[in-house]
Order: structure tokens, then C-alpha cells, then sequence
């Protein structure tokens, strides 16, 4: 019997948690939204690409017929019925950008998503759920009939491989499964009910479940292609010759090479002839550029019956020179140009549009900062690790940042000089907490700097430390991710030599960078704070150190103790543990207000601690369009909590003409 719980958390956890912050970016001028439904009552005869069909007559495929599921998922377009053909062009700033723009073609699929509008989330690739056992229970039910993109069936199978033999297997999972996958200190449990059909059990109530299957994690991250990735598994093949065969691809281990094989299209280059569930397979992919044709077993169709995607295929050109990414944008020659689009470039876009040929749209940036800087509070060196922890030099950088000279003069005053908090737009937001510190006061904090003990200088007007070395801090990002960051840290370097500190600038290619962090040298960084609305409640990474990443970095040695159970790292400070003790408790809550209370104490502490700073948030997100591109929504909201375009259906962009 299905439990009345199975709306009211959803309810609960959504749609009186977020629908007032979601929606105030997502729907379009007319108010209209896409919508995702599970019936083919209208829809009757099926049709597919020109492409497709062409290898139906030549054999190559079956019928289309037989590629969907008895009962495709059907998708309302936003403005039209669209027409099949095109290559859409897609620019991105690294090899290893996140798709980013990409994602506005590929997807991520996932089990729930978020609906186009922002009001909440719907089914996916699943059909419905149902909650029982006061929110300890959830079962959820497939799409029956939807296929892989190698053609084969996919099933519950999908979920138990990842659950039983990557989540649970020590050497895909060495450090045991995450913080996520274990509510209550107890790791979730999965049985197959049927080949559609799994039941999550957890030891305490969980209901952000929901939200973390409607982002990243419910894509191809805890669902994979077993019946691809069981030749590459030591369960299921001969391990001595996995070994060999590992060492032959380059790899010492056989995990190395299963980790290789389902490297999947959320950080590019992906792993070709992975099979997929997203409208498009990855078919070539090197340093310089990647390509993504359709997927012939894609399980949506529009109301007329069209399979989608209606575009053909998906070039997305590699550009690590910052100006050529650009000149290119405002040349027209990206269809959409979204995820390294700058504010800081938005007089650039507009001035070009119309020989570009191409819209500018101003989309909400879903990230709560859009430049946090974190100190590493558990770095290596004891002197440092002092100083870091101090208060009152978090305090004393805070007010040395000119906040309102670098919106004025890299954002044109378009963003709002603010603290590291929840973004505007989300019911947790409160002023105090955006203003604390933000005054530009470098008197301030130079006496601050002062009581510190830190009143002696060099000859070369820096201030020594304690130890008679010179206050010295080397901040580290990867500048193909954050393009537009640079001449804004070259303004930092100056703020921080007016009050005494040495600020050296190491700019590192994310591969590096991430391993510098991993090995826990990184002493500053910048990054972005997410903080809007899926994130605050299942990724909290800015505020929480309850996960490890090399986004923010002023935790890593405790966030390395709480993944691990206390193994490995560092037992955070009391004001620390007290943070990571709210995360835990928040999400349990099934009541909103209840869950708010709890939130705003994890603000609050941020808003006097200054765990990490931010600089400026409230910001605006240019999205440049094609003009002859169809069903791109005018307004929406743009980010990783967002997950750039998913929500708006990618899938049934066309173009016109």
C-alpha cells in the first residue's frame, strides 16, 4: 500500500523550501514552463531523425518503435514542435571544464529533476515513489522499457551495480562510502524489488534524497552500465588479466582502469563507447575539442511523437586562450555561450550582438558568491595555521577588500558586495548576515593585524611573523575555470599590500591544482560559493566541511577526518564540529521551518567566523543564444546548483531555419 508520504515530503522539502526562490528566475516573459509527463495518450505513431531513420532502412537499427519504451516520456517543448537537423556549437575554456555548456546538450539525465520552472522537482527516469516508515523508506519505480544507448535494457540493475559493486567494493571505494550515502552514520540499504523497482532503506528520516537524485549525484554517478562494466571488474573477470590488461592502457591496478572506462560526461574528456541514458554519446574527444551525435535509443519524445533531440549532433571546441574564447563568442560562432560567459564582459556581448547574431539573456546566477576566498585552516605549517585560524585576520582581510571598486570597476555595478552566505533568493537568506564585515576599512584592519602580534615589518614593509619570516601567502586557483578572475586578484594583491601581507599568485591548470589541494599544500584560494537552493540543502561544501573537493579548501584536513570516520586527518575544532553536527541533523528534517532554524545557525556562525569570504553575490549570469536557436527560455537561472541548463529541457532545442 503507498504511503501518503509519498507527495507530502517532497512537498515539504520543495515546494515551501524553495518554489519562492526557484521560480523568481525560471519561468519565461509569457510565464509559460516546460513540463515532463509519463503519458503517450496523445501521441500515437511514432517519428525520429532523417539520420536515424536512414539506418533503419539500411538494417543498422530497429524501428523506432522498438528503441522507446512502451511508454516514452514526453516533453512539452517550450515555445514549439521543433525540426530535426543542425550541429549545435559549443565553446569551453579547458579540456577539463566541466560541460557545462555542454550539459545544456548532454544533459546530466537523472533519477528526479528539477522542474523547468524552479517550483520543485518531478520524475525522471523514474516513474513515481512513495515514502514510508516516517521517511525512512522510499521506493521508486523506472521507466520500464527505456534502453541504454548500446540498446540494452535499462533496469534496477543499474543502481544495485553501482550500490553493491562500486559503492560497497573497498578498492573503487577506498575511502569507504560517502557522508551521503550514510544518513544516521549507517549506510543506506538498496534491495530490487523487481527489474523496476528498488526500495532505499535508511537508519534516520531522509528526504533530500530527493534533491540529490534531481542533481549530479542522481545522474550517471549512482547508476551505470553494469552489463559494460563488468569486463572491466575484477568481481566478474579474471583479475590477473584485468591487471595486464590495465598496465597495457597505462594503469598499475584493474580499479585504475574500470575508473578509466566509466569516466563519465559530467568532466570531459568522457569515456568513448560508454553507453548513456542522455540525449547524446560522446564519438571523439581529445584536448582541442569533443563531438556528441545523437542517442538513437533517446527515451523522450515531444507531444507529437518526435523522438528527441531534434539537433543531430554536438561540437564542443576547447579555447584555453581567455581572448580567442571571447572573439569567438561575439562573433556568433557558439549557439550558446553560458558557463564561461563573464559579467565583466557583458557591454562586450551586447555591443556584438546583432552582428553576432545572437541574444544576450540575463539569466540569475545561481551562485550565493561569486568570488569566496578561503585560508587553509588545517595547512601544514604550524606558524600559518596560526594565523589563519585567528579571527581577527579573517576579519582583517574582509575589510581590506575594496568590494564596491571591484563591482564598479569588473562587474559595471550589475552585482551586490556581500559576505559568503545563502544566495538572495532562498528563504534562509538575511541581510545581517550578507553585511557582516564587508566595510572597506583598511585602518581597521591593519590594527587588527596589529593585536595580532603582527606589528613587525620587514625592510620591505611586509609584516613578519613570529618566527621572523615574512607574511607571505600564496594563493592558487585554475584560471581556465574562473576566466574572468585574474585582473580581480591582481586588485586583491594590491589590497593586501596596503595592509602588510605578501600575496604571491600561483595560476595552475585544474589537474594540478586539484592534486596540490588533495595534498593539502594549497595555503589560499578562490572559488565561488554555492549556496542556492539544492546545494544548501545537499551540497553545503562552502559551509560544511562534510565532503572532500579542491573547491573550498579552508577545512581539508577535518573534511579528510569526517569522510574517513576519524581515520585519517584532523578532529575539527569545537566551532567546526558544531557545524558539521547541524548539517547532520538538517538533513533529517522533513518540517521546513524546523530545517530553517537549523540552517541559519550554520549562516550565522559564517557570518561571524568568515570560514570563508566572500566578495560580491546577487549576481547575473549572461547567456548568449543563437538567435535561430528554439526553446531556450529568455529568463531562467544558470549554475551548478542549477545544473546549467538541465531543467530547461536541452533536448528539445531546435533550430529554426
Amino acid at each position: 500500500m503507498r504511503s501518503v508520504l509519498k507527495k507530502s515530503l517532497t512537498l515539504l522539502l520543495i515546494l515551501v523550501g524553495s518554489a519562492q526562490i526557484l521560480s523568481a528566475g525560471g519561468k519565461t516573459e509569457s510565464g509559460a514552463t516546460t513540463t515532463t509527463t509519463t503519458t503517450t495518450a496523445a501521441v500515437g505513431k511514432y517519428n525520429e531523425s532523417p539520420i536515424l531513420a536512414a539506418k533503419v532502412q539500411a538494417g543498422e537499427l530497429p524501428p523506432v518503435e522498438e528503441r522507446l519504451p512502451p511508454n516514452p516520456v514526453v516533453v512539452e517543448p517550450l515555445e514549439s514542435i521543433g525540426k530535426y537537423g543542425g550541429t549545435l556549437q559549443i565553446g569551453l575554456s579547458g579540456t577539463y571544464s566541466w560541460f557545462g555548456d555542454g550539459q545544456s546538450a548532454i544533459g546530466p539525465e537523472t533519477l528526479f529533476r528539477i522542474k523547468a520552472d524552479y517550483s520543485g522537482i518531478e520524475a525522471n527516469l523514474i516513474r513515481e515513489w512513495e515514502w514510508s516508515n516516517e521517511g525512512k523508506t522510499l521506493v521508486i519505480h523506472l521507466v520500464e522499457g527505456a534502453k541504454w544507448s548500446d540498446g540494452v535494457p535499462f533496469t534496477a540493475d543499474a543502481i544495485m551495480f553501482w550500490y553493491e559493486d562500486i559503492l560497497l567494493n573497498e578498492e573503487l571505494t577506498p575511502s569507504g562510502p560517502a557522508p551521503r550515502w550514510k544518513p544516521g552514520g549507517e549506510v543506506m540499504k538498496l534491495t530490487k524489488l523487481d527489474d523496476y523497482t528498488i526500495r532505499y532503506d535508511f537508519a534516520v528520516p531522509y528526504p533530500v534524497i530527493e534533491i540529490i537524485y534531481a542533481h549530479y549525484q542522481g545522474g550517471q554517478y549512482t547508476w551505470v552500465p553494469g552489463h559494460y562494466l563488468k569486463q572491466f571488474h575484477a568481481k566478474y573477470t579474471d583479475k590477473a588479466k584485468l591487471t595486464a590488461l590495465a598496465k597495457e592502457e597505462g594503469f598499475d591496478e584493474w580499479y585504475q582502469l574500470f575508473n578509466a572506462k566509466n569516466r563519465i560526461a559530467s568532466v570531459i574528456p568522457a569515456a568513448i563507447d560508454l553507453p548513456t541514458m542522455s540525449a547524446y554519446m560522446v564519438v571523439a574527444s581529445s584536448p582541442e575539442s569533443h563531438t556528441l551525435v545523437r542517442n538513437p535509443y533517446y527515451w523522450k519524445v515531444d507531444p507529437a511523437g518526435n523522438q528527441l533531440p531534434y539537433i543531430d549532433e554536438v561540437h564542443l571546441g576547447v579555447y584555453t586562450d581567455r581572448e580567442v574564447l571571447v572573439l569567438k563568442a561575439i562573433q556568433g560562432e557558439f549557439d550558446i555561450f553560458g558557463q564561461n560567459s563573464a559579467l565583466a564582459d557583458y557591454p562586450v556581448y551586447q555591443k556584438n550582438k546583432e552582428k553576432g547574431g545572437y541574444e544576450v539573456y540575463k539569466w540569475v546566477d545561481a551562485n550565493a558568491n561569486l568570488m569566496a576566498w578561503n585560508f587553509n585552516l588545517t595547512i601544514d605549517d604550524p606558524v600559518k595555521r596560526e594565523i589563519f585560524r585567528d579571527r581577527r585576520f579573517r576579519i582583517a582581510f574582509s575589510h581590506a577588500l575594496n568590494r564596491d571598486e571591484i563591482n564598479e570597476t569588473q562587474f559595471f555595478g550589475l552585482a551586490t558586495p556581500m559576505a559568503a552566505t545563502a544566495h538572495p533568493r532562498t528563504p534562509w537568506f538575511k541581510q545581517e548576515y550578507a553585511d557582516a564585515y564587508i566595510e572597506y576599512d583598511p585602518d581597521k584592519a591593519n590594527r587588527l593585524l596589529d593585536e595580532m602580534g603582527l606589528d613587525k615589518r620587514g625592510s620591505d614593509g611586509y609584516r613578519l611573523m613570529k618566527d621572523g619570516r615574512t607574511l607571505e601567502i600564496t594563493l592558487e586557483y585554475p584560471p581556465d575555470v574562473h576566466t574572468w578572475a585574474p585582473p580581480i586578484v591582481e586588485l586583491v594583491v594590491d589590497y593586501m599590500k596596503d595592509i602588510g601581507i605578501k600575496l604571491n599568485v600561483k595560476a595552475d591548470d585544474r589537474t594540478l591544482y586539484g592534486q596540490r589541494v588533495a595534498d593539502n599544500q594549497v595555503e589560499m584560494n578562490e572559488w565561488a560559493t554555492v549556496g542556492f537552493t539544492t546545494t544548501m540543502l545537499t551540497d553545503p561544501r562552502c559551509f560544511v566541511p562534510y565532503r572532500l573537493g579542491d573547491e573550498t579548501i579552508w577545512y581539508r584536513k577535518w573534511a579528510e577526518w569526517y569522510v574517513s570516520d576519524g581515520e585519517q586527518g584532523e578532529k575539527p575544532i569545537p566551532e567546526v564540529m558544531d557545524l558539521i553536527g547541524w548539517y547532520e541533523e538538517m538533513i533529517t528534517i522533513v518540517d521546513p521551518v524546523e530545517r530553517a532554524a537549523v540552517i541559519d545557525k550554520i549562516l550565522k556562525s559564517h557570518a561571524e567566523n568568515l570560514w570563508t569570504i566572500g566578495t560580491i553575490g546577487n549576481t547575473v549570469k549572461p547567456v548568449l543564444v543563437n538567435v535561430n536557436l528554439g526553446n531556450v527560455p529568455k529568463e531562467g537561472v544558470h549554475g551548478y546548483d542549477a545544473i546549467r541548463m538541465q531543467p530547461n529541457h536541452p533536448e528539445t532545442f531546435f533550430f529554426k531555419n
